[in-house]
């Protein structure tokens, strides 16, 4: 048997051994099979319009809640969903409604999406914007412009301090 300074010395030596093996694994980089192709990736988060419909309660309606909590002109507002449309080289890539979140669809819409591409110059054509523009002022991101994109490497879609869409290198 082991003499209990020698069961301690193994295993200090085995866990340290451990130790670098898990800390030189984890500097090998780590590609996927698709390490060709570049990215491009959208994040944002924006406060939607409000849409209110209002009518007025009838008096039985009015008569059945509490004092506090009658509202006479029974106004129910509603964030309007968003389409996001993204075209690469006018083929459109993404089209689809991004909706309020929250139990009752009064938060904040977000985006969150990534595309793989082909590396090499491409125009890029990105529209956020309310679904139905009749009754609400329009808040429409757009952004038109050329990109280049190299092989293994990501450009964010995302908002400026001024609320304009962009085009950024992620930091590392």
């Amino acid at each position: 048997m082991w003499s209990p300074a020698a069961s301690l010395a193994l295993r200090v030596m085995v866990t340290l051994l451990l130790l670098l093996g898990v800390a030189g694994l984890s500097r090998v980089p780590l590609r996927s099979g698709d390490a060709g192709d570049a990215a491009l990736r959208f994040s944002w988060r924006l406060r939607g319009e409000e849409a209110a419909t209002c009518r007025r309660p009838t008096p039985d309606e009015l008569a059945g809640l509490p004092v506090h909590m009658r509202n006479p002109d029974a106004c129910v507002g509603e964030l309007t969903p968003f389409e996001f449309r993204v075209d690469l080289d006018q083929v459109t890539r993404v089209s689809r409604l991004v909706r309020p979140s929250g139990v009752r669809g009064d938060r904040p819409l977000f985006v969150y999406d990534e595309l793989r591409v082909a590396p090499g110059r491409h125009r890029l054509s990105v529209r956020f914007g309310p679904q139905d523009t009749r009754d609400t002022p329009t808040q429409v991101l757009a952004l038109d412009t050329t990109i280049v994109l190299e092989a293994g490497r990501v450009l964010l879609v995302s908002r400026t301090l001024r609320g304009d869409l962009e085009v950024r290198t992620p930091v590392r």
